[in-house]
């Protein structure tokens, strides 16, 4: 029995090593009197040392670690053995393995025989996380790119940017080469730390148009071409047999090397070249990712610059033709879009008939998508054989097409076979494929190149909005499915309330869970509010989850309380033989009062968040449903205006490494962290990203919020251009949870935009810095009156002002009354009222 036991432990301590060394992690400790550390077998590859080497002493462990980190590691120790008991860091170490740089991260506990006794050693684990950081190294790369590329620069500039983003994050040197007006590579970027080494690229630069590798070679290809390690016989290679040039690049100390192509829309337009030297590190495929996606970033930025060059050097109608390229294509739904772009391209080329027509599934026929100048009759009956008439020829040719006499051709439309009408037709691609064609025709107008060019390029633009619009569609089609299947329709609009809702999928996702949020309002004026959780995963779940969540709200609106509705669910579940349970937090919230009664059936207990502070509520504990059918209890609670009451599901606390009650208290401060005057969503969006962050959760997450607004509501924002949406955002959806309509709150919005914007650009113009922006709003006989008020120079527009008054004057005509009144100390307060809506419909006023 004894030797059983010991094989039991061999067999559980192997599976322990060979789980923490399948995550690259592990275990340590340090004996503080001996000084000697000791640790798991793979800790020394992941030090940069053999397997089973360890440092002798903790100093020798300390020089491990990089010079810019050491001090703080240092320091994080001292604390631990001086009383702080444990500790976690991440940090560097002093030499990567092939010059790649390489981060770990230790959490460790102090050991002692008692509180105050000096520590007798600490024992952690240790973890490469590496690869973590070089993702989001790569991820704060690329997103600070976007923002440069975003933009409006030459191609040159845009390059030149990345550039000296690139360097030293992801290289020490990085140069940019396009292809200049004759097809030949130039280099128009460069970036170094050392400004004197930038002057070597010159002369280098003449030497390299031959070469079989680099730029010069992917610019051919248009493929990109890593080398991890910088050869003898490569820089023989690139040096063409060039002595002198292959003394040059030795000189510059190159390790490793990546060149990438910069392309769009499957051209590719010039090359980024990235070289690590001096750092000594080395690149890999996860490098050359980033840098392809970066060569890609900066194609689609070099290809809208050369389109905005062309524009300003362009006439009127072709300015006009780009605008529904760059304008109503980003900001139309797709039918929308295809009937804007064709009436603006029928309008700049006076053409008579235009149309966008798109192969069928099956590729047989291409039917018309969107057309203008044809009889809606003959658009719905046309059908376009590939290969037959002009269309169908041009589509299966796949290049752009010019005609200037249709009376000969052979057209399948009768109508457009005439002598001197002109056509003009570019073929519409996805992904290198011809997916339809894009027509204008005109008995008046001769098309030419300049035409055709420009046709070719909203033509791309068209293709990728079909593409985008045509996955969206099918996405959209896909997530409202299910989430019709498995959460409520939008609640109703609740008088005096403001609600937000997630529902947050966990990790494996390809399972859908039981987690379920419900809002709806009872006969009686009352909210129910409900979240709840079916034991299990998958559809049978959601299918449990759905019968309960329906069975619950026909029980809830039959009842005086939740405990009775819970009650009756109990009943319901114990009649049936599948033995499952779920819990549930059931409430039901009067919005006038803020009485409430919660009844529990072994759920997270509920938050209530008002002002800068979040307490959780005490509901008396009931078991979970289909435990049993003893009577349930229910709490009495009173959320007070400007309260938020915040419902969640278990997903959101429960983690494996904290006990319950510390992951509700992690979500109880997280919700206590926010602003007065903090919208239900904000409250949301913030504990949610706060909670989970970008990672995610093992297990699916409900959260249900609902605020009760209360007749008022006040907010101080500084006075910078983003505050407008902020405040504009706060004031309509106050309003629409008090009854306002839809379409009153376009006008309510407009008018308050204009308030905030008056108060931004003219009251603190003299002011080194933006002062504050008051906004309040509150309810008032029916009506709503905005109040926008500034401490600076008034809200009134300067003489120097473009457009002086006119925003004055569109508050006017929307609000019902809109009043300035002067602050005797500065600023101006700008009063407006908004009458209650029905009331306006019997004045006969314009809604």
């Amino acid at each position: 029995m004894t030797v059983q036991r010991a094989d039991d432990d061999r067999l559980t301590e192997e599976t322990l090593r060979l789980a923490l060394e399948g995550t690259q992690t592990g275990s340590w400790i340090w004996d503080v009197e001996t000084d000697v550390i000791s640790w798991s077998a793979n800790l020394g590859p992941l030090h940069g040392m053999a397997r089973g080497a360890a440092p002798s002493t903790f100093e020798q462990w300390l020089a491990c670690v990089h010079p810019e980190d050491r001090d703080e590691v240092a320091a994080l120790v001292s604390a631990a053995l001086e009383g702080a008991d444990s500790y976690a860091c991440e940090f560097r170490l002093a030499g990567g393995e092939g010059g790649t740089e390489r981060w770990l991260h230790s959490r460790a506990h102090v050991m002692r025989d008692g509180p105050g006794v000096p520590a007798r050693a600490i024992v952690g684990l240790t973890t490469d996380v590496t690869a973590r950081h070089r993702r989001e190294e790569a991820m704060e790369v690329l997103a600070d790119a976007g923002l440069a590329l975003a933009a409006t620069r030459t191609p040159e500039a845009n390059l030149q940017r990345i550039a000296d983003l690139v360097v030293p994050r992801l290289a020490d040197w990085c140069a940019a080469h396009l292809l200049d007006a004759e097809g030949r590579p130039t280099r128009v970027a460069i970036a170094h730390p050392g400004p004197d080494r930038v002057a070597w690229a010159s002369t280098l630069e003449h030497r390299s148009d031959t070469a079989r590798v680099g730029p010069a070679e992917v610019l051919r290809t248009g493929r990109s071409e890593l080398y991890r390690e910088i050869t003898e016989q490569l820089l023989d290679t690139a040096a063409a047999g060039d002595d002198e040039h292959r003394e040059l690049l030795r000189s510059l100390g190159l390790r490793s090397a990546m060149v990438v192509p910069i392309s769009a829309h499957e051209r590719t337009l010039g090359t980024l070249t990235f070289l690590y030297a001096e750092s000594n590190r080395r690149y890999d495929e996860d490098d050359l990712a980033v840098g392809e996606e970066l060569g890609r970033r900066a194609g689609l930025a070099i290809e809208n610059a050369t389109l905005q060059r062309a524009q300003q050097q362009a006439n009127r109608r072709l300015r006009d033709l780009q605008s529904v390229a760059d304008v109503a294509l980003t900001h139309l739904e797709l039918e929308a879009m295809l009937d804007e772009l064709l009436r603006r391209l029928a309008a700049v080329l006076d053409s008579d008939v235009a149309k966008v027509l798109l192969f069928d599934e099956r590729r047989r026929v291409l039917r018309v998508r969107a057309a203008i100048g044809l009889a809606g009759d003959v658009v719905d009956a046309l059908e376009v054989p590939a290969g037959a008439g002009v269309a169908g020829r041009l589509a299966v040719a796949g290049r752009p097409l010019i005609l200037s006499d249709l009376g000969g051709e052979d057209v399948v439309l009768e109508d457009l076979r005439e002598p001197g009408r002109a056509l003009a037709g570019v073929p519409l691609r996805v992904d290198g494929e011809v997916t339809g064609v894009l027509i204008v025709s005109s008995r008046e107008h001769p098309y030419d190149q300049d035409d055709l060019q420009l046709l070719e390029l909203v033509a791309d633009r068209v293709s990728l909005a079909i593409r985008q619009a045509e996955l969206y569609e099918a996405a959209r089609d896909a997530a409202l499915s299910l989430q019709r299947s498995l959460l409520p329709d939008v609640p109703p609009v609740l008088a005096g309330l403001q609600v937000a809702a997630r529902y947050l999928p966990g990790h494996d996702g390809d399972e859908v869970g039981g987690d379920w949020y419900d809002l709806f309002a009872l006969p009686d004026g009352r909210v129910a509010i409900v979240v709840g959780d079916i034991v299990g995963r998958g559809l049978y779940a959601a299918a449990r989850m759905g019968r309960v969540r329906t069975a619950l709200r026909a029980y809830a609106h039959d009842s005086a309380s939740p405990a009775d509705a819970v009650g009756r669910l109990d009943r319901l579940v114990a009649a049936d033989d599948i033995a499952e349970f779920a819990t549930l937090l059931v409430i039901f919230l009067d919005p006038q009062t803020g009485a409430a009664r919660a009844c529990s059936a072994g759920h997270p207990p509920p938050l209530l968040v008002a002002a800068e502070d979040a307490e959780t509520v005490a509901v008396a504990a009931g078991p979970p449903i289909g435990i049993g059918t003893a009577a349930r209890r229910e709490t009495a609670l009173t959320v007070p205006a400007g309260a938020t009451l915040v419902a969640y599901t278990d997903g959101l606390v429960e983690r494996r490494t904290l006990p319950l009650d510390a992951g509700i208290e992690r979500v109880r401060e997280a919700a206590a962290g926010g602003q007065a005057g903090e919208s239900a969503e904000q409250l949301v969006e913030r504990v949610v990203a706060e909670i989970i962050g970008v990672g995610g959760t093992d297990d699916d997450v409900a959260v249900v919020a609902v605020r009760r607004l209360g007749p008022q509501l006040q907010r101080t924002f500084a006075a910078e251009p983003s505050a407008v949406a902020e405040a504009r955002h706060e004031v309509t959806s106050f309003a629409h949870a008090h009854g306002f309509a839809q379409k009153m709150l376009g006008d309510l919005a407009l008018a308050v935009s204009e308030a905030c914007t008056n108060v931004v650009v003219h009251a603190y113009r003299d002011h080194p810095v933006p002062g504050p922006m008051h906004v309040a709003a509150r309810m008032q006989d029916g009506a709503l009156e905005v109040t926008v008020a500034d401490e600076g120079g008034g809200v009134r527009p300067r003489g120097d002002s473009p457009g002086v008054g006119l925003g004055l004057q569109i508050m006017a005509r929307t609000a019902e009354s809109c009043e300035v009144r002067d602050a005797p100390g500065g600023g101006a307060s700008l009063v407006l009222r908004f009458a209650d809506p029905v009331a306006r419909v019997r004045e006969g006023r314009r809604l």
